[in-house]
């Protein structure tokens, strides 16, 4: 399955958020059902991307032989994508 790639940023448009891709400020992300999205729905929507990357990175870490340990690079990365979906400082 593809997802449209990101990054994408959140919008607050005083009627609800919307999220949009960083290039395409005009134009929403769709849910399928409305344009808006509560706040917390939007922020871990337009999270995903690095979500997803940072996910990948790990499981690509754990693939070539780092068992029992996830790189300081791999937690910093997830720990942004985090603070990013939660509207939250990155937790060092």
């Amino acid at each position: 399955m593809e997802h449209t790639p990101g990054p994408w940023v959140v919008y607050n448009r005083g009627i609800g958020w919307e999220v949009h891709r960083a290039n395409m400020p005009d134009v929403p992300v769709n849910n399928g059902f409305r344009d808006t999205f509560t706040e917390a729905d939007a922020r871990l929507i337009a999270a995903a991307p690095d979500l997803l990357a940072a996910c990948e990175a790990i499981i690509e870490e754990q693939s070539i032989g780092m068992y029992g340990a996830i790189s300081n690079e791999g937690i910093a990365q997830l720990r942004a994508a985090i603070a990013r979906a939660t509207d939250r400082e990155a937790v060092q």
